[in-house]
Order: structure tokens, then sequence, then C-alpha cells
């Protein structure tokens, strides 16, 4: 059984590929942090990383995040502010593991998903084992 407490998850907006084949960073969204967020919450994951390189995007999210952290939002619904407590906004992919390393003591094991077929791919059952 996997301790999910231990896990953590983050959606990268860089690198990914435009419909042309082209590495891009692509737009944070409101169902983004909202929904991913609760998710971290319901399945009792550890935190939930929103990964991009754009400043205009990481301060666009931190403003979104602080309507229910700190601001109107956080009176009007606790359990989304509660879910928005698991989120940070990060700058990429090394900066995540390096956060979780220092907190959990230990190498970040990553597993990457994808709506694609690519090499060296496993199914769910192969994982969970």
């Amino acid at each position: 059984m996997i301790e999910t407490e231990q896990v953590y998850i983050a959606l990268l907006h860089h690198p990914v590929y435009n419909k042309s084949g082209e590495v891009v960073a692509s737009a944070i969204t409101n169902l983004d942090l909202h929904d991913l967020a609760r998710m971290t919450v319901t399945f009792g994951l550890k935190r939930y990383y929103v990964v991009t390189p754009l400043e205009l995007q990481r301060k666009l999210a931190q403003r979104l995040m602080m309507h229910w952290l700190s601001g109107p939002g956080a009176d009007y619904n606790w359990t989304r502010n509660e879910a928005f407590q698991r989120v940070r906004i990060i700058e990429d992919l090394e900066a995540v593991k390096k956060e979780i390393s220092a907190e959990s003591k230990a190498a970040a094991r990553l597993i990457a998903t994808s709506a694609r077929g690519v090499g060296n791919q496993i199914s769910f059952s192969e994982l969970k084992k």
C-alpha cells in the first residue's frame, strides 16, 4: 500500500509540447490550481507543485491562491484554504526535487504521466507494486 502522506505531485507547465511539437511553457489555469489542490487533500498527498519558469504566471497563481489563503476566500471557504496550504508555485523541476529531498531526507523518485504512448511505459498495476 502506498503511504500517500509521502507522495508529492507536480504539474509541469514547462517543458511541454505544443501542437506543432515545439517545446513551450503553457499557461496556468484556475482549474490547475483548484482541482489539483483539492485532489491533494482528498487523497492525503503531501504537496502539490505548480511548475513554470514564467515569472508572471507564478505571480498570477500566487495572487489567485492568496485570495483563498488570506483574502476574503479564506473565511468564505475553509476547505479551499486547507487545499491551497499544500500548493507551492515553483520555477522548475530541479527546485521541486531539491525541496522534496530536503523535506523528506530522501531523493525524490520521479514518475511521469502522459496522454501519449512513450518508451519504457508501465501500467498502473505495475507502478502500484
